[in-house]
């Protein structure tokens, strides 16, 4: 996913994440990955397809919808 890709998803997780959770820690629970692991998504970093598979799920989006 080029740079551009990744911060146009890492907003759109940010933003539905402020709809559903009180913080990022509360929506990486959620998606059973670290609070670290979550941050790097909001921030436009790459992450491990399976970690975007967890994100879909907490922000109950389709799967494959980050990845």
């Amino acid at each position: 996913m080029g740079t551009r890709d990744l911060a146009r998803l890492a907003s759109h997780v940010r933003t539905r994440r402020l709809e559903l959770y009180r913080s990022r820690l509360a929506a990486a629970e959620a998606a059973g990955i670290s609070k670290d692991t979550w941050r790097r998504v909001e921030e436009g970093m790459g992450v491990r397809e399976v970690t975007y598979a967890k994100v879909d799920r907490a922000l109950g989006w389709d799967t494959r919808s980050c990845g």
